[in-house]
């Protein structure tokens, strides 16, 4: 194990080692705040994280609120 290169070991476990630290985050979230608090912020999370996905595929702000919010077509 001298020639191992870091580099080389973390890409090929880079799953490994994000669900690791996920788990991780998530035990401490559930100690802390208990299981509904704890799953409340998880669901945060994920929304933003799904909404900075949908944010990054759009490139601007203008194109993320109209997808996001369409125009209204009705004039009321």
């Amino acid at each position: 194990m001298k020639n191992v290169r870091w580099n080389e070991l973390l890409i090929e476990n880079m799953g490994k080692i994000l669900g690791a630290v996920a788990g991780l985050i998530l035990g401490f979230i559930f100690l802390r705040f208990g299981f509904l608090k704890g799953s409340f912020i998880m669901v945060c999370m994920v929304l933003g994280i799904y909404l900075g996905a949908v944010m990054e595929k759009s490139h601007n702000w203008e194109n993320f609120l109209e997808n996001l919010w369409p125009p209204n077509k009705h004039d009321w």
